[in-house]
Protein backbone atom coordinates (compact mmCIF):
# COMPACT_ATOMS: atom_id res chain seq x y z
CA UNK A 1 0.00 0.00 0.00
CA UNK A 2 2.64 2.37 0.82
CA UNK A 3 4.59 1.74 -2.17
CA UNK A 4 1.72 2.35 -3.86
CA UNK A 5 1.15 5.62 -2.17
CA UNK A 6 4.51 6.71 -3.31
CA UNK A 7 4.64 5.55 -6.91
CA UNK A 8 0.98 7.89 -7.19
CA UNK A 9 2.99 10.77 -6.00
CA UNK A 10 5.96 10.10 -8.15
CA UNK A 11 3.91 10.03 -11.15
CA UNK A 12 1.93 13.07 -9.74
CA UNK A 13 5.18 14.98 -9.75
CA UNK A 14 6.64 13.50 -12.82
CA UNK A 15 3.34 15.14 -14.78
CA UNK A 16 3.39 18.48 -12.38
CA UNK A 17 6.96 18.79 -13.94
CA UNK A 18 6.40 18.33 -17.54
CA UNK A 19 3.27 20.41 -17.27
CA UNK A 20 5.90 23.36 -15.71
CA UNK A 21 7.92 22.77 -19.03
CA UNK A 22 5.14 22.53 -21.36
CA UNK A 23 4.67 25.99 -20.54
CA UNK A 24 7.66 27.33 -20.71
CA UNK A 25 7.69 25.78 -24.25
CA UNK A 26 4.33 27.07 -25.12
CA UNK A 27 5.66 30.75 -23.53
CA UNK A 28 8.59 30.87 -26.59
CA UNK A 29 6.40 29.28 -29.22
CA UNK A 30 3.89 32.07 -28.06
CA UNK A 31 6.71 34.86 -27.79
CA UNK A 32 8.28 33.99 -31.69
CA UNK A 33 4.87 34.26 -33.38
CA UNK A 34 2.63 37.23 -31.48
CA UNK A 35 6.18 38.49 -29.60
CA UNK A 36 9.04 41.16 -29.97
CA UNK A 37 12.21 41.63 -28.75
CA UNK A 38 13.43 45.22 -29.03
CA UNK A 39 16.81 47.43 -28.47
CA UNK A 40 16.39 51.26 -29.21
CA UNK A 41 18.40 54.52 -28.46
CA UNK A 42 16.95 56.84 -26.67
CA UNK A 43 18.10 60.56 -27.49
CA UNK A 44 21.22 58.86 -28.33
CA UNK A 45 21.79 58.74 -24.91
CA UNK A 46 21.04 55.48 -23.50
CA UNK A 47 19.79 52.06 -24.51
CA UNK A 48 16.13 50.76 -23.60
CA UNK A 49 15.34 46.88 -23.79
CA UNK A 50 12.40 45.59 -23.94
CA UNK A 51 10.42 42.28 -24.35
CA UNK A 52 6.85 42.37 -25.15
CA UNK A 53 4.08 39.80 -26.26
CA UNK A 54 1.23 41.94 -27.59
CA UNK A 55 -2.70 40.56 -28.48
CA UNK A 56 -5.86 41.41 -28.77
CA UNK A 57 -7.89 41.64 -25.57
CA UNK A 58 -10.25 39.37 -24.57
CA UNK A 59 -10.56 37.47 -21.07
CA UNK A 60 -8.93 34.15 -22.62
CA UNK A 61 -6.04 36.13 -23.98
CA UNK A 62 -5.64 38.14 -20.37
CA UNK A 63 -6.05 34.67 -18.66
CA UNK A 64 -3.25 33.17 -20.43
CA UNK A 65 -0.67 35.88 -20.42
CA UNK A 66 -1.35 36.20 -16.36
CA UNK A 67 -0.68 32.41 -15.94
CA UNK A 68 2.69 32.78 -18.35
CA UNK A 69 3.82 35.80 -15.66
CA UNK A 70 2.88 33.49 -12.67
CA UNK A 71 4.77 30.81 -14.30
CA UNK A 72 7.50 32.82 -15.22
CA UNK A 73 7.56 34.45 -12.32
CA UNK A 74 8.63 38.01 -14.28
CA UNK A 75 7.10 39.97 -16.45
CA UNK A 76 3.97 42.39 -16.36
CA UNK A 77 0.62 41.96 -17.88
CA UNK A 78 -1.38 45.71 -18.81
CA UNK A 79 -3.93 46.35 -20.88
CA UNK A 80 -4.10 49.51 -23.33
CA UNK A 81 -7.25 50.00 -25.31
CA UNK A 82 -8.16 46.82 -27.07
CA UNK A 83 -4.82 45.15 -26.41
CA UNK A 84 -3.43 43.18 -23.50
CA UNK A 85 0.43 43.34 -23.70
CA UNK A 86 3.12 40.74 -21.56
CA UNK A 87 6.18 43.13 -21.09
CA UNK A 88 9.29 42.85 -19.28
CA UNK A 89 12.14 46.01 -19.81
CA UNK A 90 13.87 45.57 -15.93
CA UNK A 91 17.26 44.94 -16.96
CA UNK A 92 17.98 42.06 -14.48
CA UNK A 93 14.91 40.33 -14.96
CA UNK A 94 15.94 40.73 -19.26
CA UNK A 95 18.83 38.65 -18.27
CA UNK A 96 17.20 36.23 -16.57
CA UNK A 97 14.96 35.67 -19.64
CA UNK A 98 18.11 35.13 -21.82
CA UNK A 99 19.05 32.23 -19.65
CA UNK A 100 15.93 30.87 -20.77
CA UNK A 101 16.65 32.26 -24.03
CA UNK A 102 19.90 30.53 -24.34
CA UNK A 103 18.68 27.35 -22.76
CA UNK A 104 15.82 27.05 -25.68
CA UNK A 105 17.29 28.87 -28.67
CA UNK A 106 14.97 30.32 -31.40
CA UNK A 107 13.85 28.32 -34.49
CA UNK A 108 12.48 31.39 -36.56
CA UNK A 109 15.43 32.70 -38.20
CA UNK A 110 13.88 36.94 -37.63
CA UNK A 111 13.87 35.78 -33.76
CA UNK A 112 17.33 34.48 -34.14
CA UNK A 113 18.50 37.74 -35.52
CA UNK A 114 16.64 39.86 -33.33
CA UNK A 115 17.91 38.15 -30.39
CA UNK A 116 21.79 37.82 -31.04
CA UNK A 117 20.78 41.79 -31.56
CA UNK A 118 19.52 42.24 -28.45
CA UNK A 119 21.68 40.18 -26.56
CA UNK A 120 24.95 41.50 -27.16
CA UNK A 121 23.01 45.08 -26.71
CA UNK A 122 22.41 44.06 -23.76
CA UNK A 123 26.19 42.84 -22.82
CA UNK A 124 28.19 45.09 -24.10
CA UNK A 125 26.00 48.46 -24.12
CA UNK A 126 27.45 49.69 -27.56
CA UNK A 127 27.94 53.43 -28.76
CA UNK A 128 24.85 54.70 -30.84
CA UNK A 129 27.04 54.59 -34.03
CA UNK A 130 27.80 51.47 -33.08
CA UNK A 131 24.09 50.51 -32.56
CA UNK A 132 22.82 51.84 -35.59
CA UNK A 133 25.97 49.86 -38.27
CA UNK A 134 24.81 46.74 -36.35
CA UNK A 135 21.48 47.22 -36.90
CA UNK A 136 21.91 48.82 -40.77
CA UNK A 137 24.18 46.04 -41.00
CA UNK A 138 26.95 48.83 -42.21
CA UNK A 139 29.30 47.21 -39.48
CA UNK A 140 29.54 42.98 -39.54
CA UNK A 141 27.64 41.48 -36.50
CA UNK A 142 29.97 39.58 -33.92
CA UNK A 143 27.91 36.22 -33.89
CA UNK A 144 27.17 33.41 -36.20
CA UNK A 145 23.66 32.94 -36.15
CA UNK A 146 23.47 29.50 -37.76
CA UNK A 147 20.20 28.87 -40.61
CA UNK A 148 18.31 25.70 -39.39
CA UNK A 149 16.41 23.09 -41.47
CA UNK A 150 12.73 21.65 -40.44
CA UNK A 151 14.69 18.53 -39.72
CA UNK A 152 17.11 20.27 -36.61
CA UNK A 153 13.93 22.04 -35.91
CA UNK A 154 11.13 19.18 -35.04
CA UNK A 155 14.62 17.93 -33.47
CA UNK A 156 14.68 20.25 -30.79
CA UNK A 157 13.98 18.88 -27.39
CA UNK A 158 11.00 21.44 -26.63
CA UNK A 159 9.54 21.08 -29.71
CA UNK A 160 6.12 19.76 -28.93
CA UNK A 161 5.10 22.63 -26.30
CA UNK A 162 6.75 25.18 -28.76
CA UNK A 163 4.48 24.46 -31.77
CA UNK A 164 1.72 24.85 -29.61
CA UNK A 165 2.56 27.86 -28.48
CA UNK A 166 3.15 29.04 -31.64
CA UNK A 167 -0.03 27.56 -33.51
CA UNK A 168 -2.02 29.89 -30.54
CA UNK A 169 0.04 32.82 -32.63
CA UNK A 170 -0.24 31.99 -35.89
CA UNK A 171 -2.45 29.14 -36.45
CA UNK A 172 -6.16 29.31 -38.08
CA UNK A 173 -9.32 27.09 -37.43
CA UNK A 174 -11.54 27.45 -40.05
CA UNK A 175 -15.50 25.59 -40.56
CA UNK A 176 -16.76 26.63 -43.41
CA UNK A 177 -20.62 27.26 -44.15
CA UNK A 178 -20.56 23.69 -46.02
CA UNK A 179 -18.84 22.31 -42.69
CA UNK A 180 -15.96 21.47 -44.24
CA UNK A 181 -13.12 22.13 -42.33
CA UNK A 182 -9.05 23.37 -42.91
CA UNK A 183 -6.42 24.50 -40.31
CA UNK A 184 -3.46 26.67 -41.81
CA UNK A 185 -0.65 28.44 -40.45
CA UNK A 186 2.06 30.85 -42.39
CA UNK A 187 5.18 32.79 -41.19
CA UNK A 188 7.06 35.44 -43.55
CA UNK A 189 10.57 34.74 -45.11
CA UNK A 190 10.98 31.28 -42.98
CA UNK A 191 10.18 28.29 -45.26
CA UNK A 192 11.54 26.26 -42.85
CA UNK A 193 9.67 26.86 -39.56
CA UNK A 194 6.39 26.00 -42.03
CA UNK A 195 8.09 22.88 -43.47
CA UNK A 196 8.45 21.95 -40.20
CA UNK A 197 4.92 21.70 -39.10
CA UNK A 198 4.06 20.15 -42.07
CA UNK A 199 6.69 17.21 -41.14
CA UNK A 200 5.30 17.36 -37.46
CA UNK A 201 1.78 16.03 -38.16
CA UNK A 202 1.98 14.59 -41.73
CA UNK A 203 0.32 17.08 -43.93
CA UNK A 204 0.59 15.96 -47.08
CA UNK A 205 -0.32 19.82 -49.27
CA UNK A 206 2.59 21.67 -50.40
CA UNK A 207 3.26 24.76 -48.71
CA UNK A 208 2.72 27.54 -50.46
CA UNK A 209 4.98 30.21 -51.58
CA UNK A 210 2.72 33.66 -51.88
CA UNK A 211 2.85 37.28 -51.73
CA UNK A 212 5.49 39.16 -49.72
CA UNK A 213 7.56 35.80 -49.08
CA UNK A 214 4.97 34.60 -47.03
CA UNK A 215 5.02 30.89 -46.82
CA UNK A 216 1.66 29.03 -46.05
CA UNK A 217 0.51 25.39 -45.41
CA UNK A 218 -2.98 24.72 -45.47
CA UNK A 219 -4.74 21.09 -44.68
CA UNK A 220 -8.49 19.62 -44.30
CA UNK A 221 -7.53 15.71 -44.59
CA UNK A 222 -9.39 13.86 -41.75
CA UNK A 223 -6.47 12.45 -40.69
CA UNK A 224 -4.26 14.82 -40.27
CA UNK A 225 -7.09 17.32 -38.52
CA UNK A 226 -7.63 13.97 -36.10
CA UNK A 227 -3.68 13.98 -35.81
CA UNK A 228 -3.41 17.26 -34.78
CA UNK A 229 -6.86 17.78 -32.58
CA UNK A 230 -5.15 14.81 -30.26
CA UNK A 231 -1.61 16.61 -30.18
CA UNK A 232 -3.36 19.82 -28.66
CA UNK A 233 -5.71 18.03 -26.71
CA UNK A 234 -2.25 16.76 -24.91
CA UNK A 235 -0.27 20.11 -25.30
CA UNK A 236 -3.51 22.65 -24.91
CA UNK A 237 -4.20 25.95 -26.47
CA UNK A 238 -4.39 28.94 -23.64
CA UNK A 239 -6.16 31.86 -25.28
CA UNK A 240 -8.12 32.97 -27.26
CA UNK A 241 -7.64 30.67 -30.16
CA UNK A 242 -8.96 27.88 -27.83
CA UNK A 243 -12.26 29.23 -28.42
CA UNK A 244 -12.30 28.70 -32.09
CA UNK A 245 -9.92 25.38 -31.89
CA UNK A 246 -13.33 23.65 -29.33
CA UNK A 247 -15.47 24.79 -32.28
CA UNK A 248 -13.61 22.84 -34.78
CA UNK A 249 -13.51 19.86 -32.68
CA UNK A 250 -16.88 19.91 -31.69
CA UNK A 251 -17.42 20.11 -35.93
CA UNK A 252 -15.20 17.31 -36.43
CA UNK A 253 -16.69 15.06 -33.80
CA UNK A 254 -20.42 15.21 -35.42
CA UNK A 255 -21.38 12.77 -37.73
CA UNK A 256 -21.31 13.02 -41.03
CA UNK A 257 -25.04 13.23 -43.13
Amino acid sequence: MEHKILHTRFCGAQRDKQSTMNLTHFFLGLLEGDGSIQVNHWKKRILQFRIVIKLKYTQHNYNMLIKLRDHLKCMKVHVRHNAVLLIENDKKALHKLCILFDKHPFLTQHKRKQYAFFKYCLQNTPTFSEYMGLKSGNIQFPYTINHMDAEQIVASSYYSGWVAGFIEAEGCFCVRKNTTQSFSIGQKNDASIVLSIKYFFGFQNKVQHKKQNMYVLEGSHRHVLGKLIEFLQKYPLLGEKRVSFEKFVQRYNMPKK
